[in-house]
């Protein structure tokens, strides 16, 4: 699981909000009028993050995103 800020234009609020809440792992905890947004990411690997993260980025309207978060836990059928 991580945290992410995404900094969005403010006239593209709604519309980054509605498309973030469309994708799978992604939850929007919070918002503000300036163009801030609050979401966690959960996904099976890191490169499903890193993937995701990128697809964010590329939103239009997007102007930032800022890991703020990260947390894994080893694959309990992994060997040791």
């Amino acid at each position: 699981m991580c945290g992410l800020v995404v900094h969005v234009r403010p006239d593209r609020l709604d519309a980054v909000a509605d498309a973030l809440g469309s994708l799978s792992g992604v939850e929007l905890h919070a918002r503000s009028p300036q163009g801030k947004l609050v979401i966690t990411l959960e996904a099976r690997t890191q490169d499903d993050v890193v993937r995701t993260m990128a697809g964010i980025g590329d939103m239009p309207g997007v102007l930032s995103t800022a890991l703020v978060y990260q947390h894994a836990e080893a694959d309990s059928h992994s060997p040791a």
